[in-house]
């Protein structure tokens, strides 16, 4: 459990969630038209939002679409303060004919955005926060022109430091449950990611080298995205 502990005013509060314990952990809604909210299992649209958590049995958070939301109205949610640099991972789903925005700020600087259908699929991120000194984590949903458009975070994580990629260990391994795609295209020769070891996959999953991308397994006896496995 990551934590920080503040001046003696304050208490440690976690700043890693899974939300499987149905509540947001110390997170606190921010400003904006309306909240992130808890669930399990499929979200109440057809057509749009996961079916399950990344683990396949928990909870997840997302920003519910359907009326009375309407374009460009946002969801934002905070996570505890956090001190020095941080490597943040955690996984987003975002699927559906209208999906909006996903964005991460850290001290009002966008760390990470995504807009549109990213597929019917949880995607593992890992993200180096540089920051000096204490802050917070806001992530923001922004609807999209329907209520197809349901956006969801799940496992959430900081690790002190920056973000280190490991080669991933050869191992038995579960069906493969999320891809990550290039972020922006290429016209070179094909890059083996596995065995340069610049892929995000977690230490208790195995990199799979794909045309173009490739995608983490976790090994067995785990679950989840495969960039986060869970033993």
């Amino acid at each position: 459990m990551a934590v920080i502990a503040e001046n003696s005013k304050y208490k440690s509060l976690q700043t890693n969630c899974n939300f499987d314990n149905g509540d947001i952990c110390h997170y606190q809604n921010g400003a904006g038209q309306f909240n992130w909210t808890i669930n399990r299992g499929s979200t109440s649209s057809i057509g749009t939002g996961p079916s399950s958590d990344v683990s396949g049995t928990g909870f997840y958070l997302f920003i519910e679409t359907s009326s009375p939301r309407q374009f460009g109205d946002n969801a934002t949610i905070l996570t505890p303060y956090l001190n020095g640099p941080q490597c943040m991972k955690l996984s987003y789903h975002m699927y559906g004919n209208d999906i909006g925005d996903l964005n991460i700020y850290a001290n009002k600087q966008k760390m990470f955005s995504r807009s549109g259908n990213q597929g019917n699929r949880w995607v593992g991120v890992e993200t180096a926060i540089l920051e000096r000194g204490k802050y917070m984590v806001k992530f923001e949903g922004v609807r999209g022109r329907s209520y197809q458009g349901d956006i969801a975070i799940d496992a959430i994580s900081f690790t002190p430091g920056n973000c280190t990629f490991q080669t991933p260990k050869s191992s038995t391994t579960r069906p493969t449950t999320t891809t990550r795609r290039p972020t922006t295209p290429t016209t070179q020769a094909e890059v083996d990611e596995c065995s340069r070891g610049i892929d995000n996959c977690d230490s208790n999953a195995q990199c799979i080298n794909t045309p173009g991308s490739f995608s983490c397994r976790c090994n067995d006896g785990f679950t989840g995205s495969g960039v986060i496995c869970f033993g």
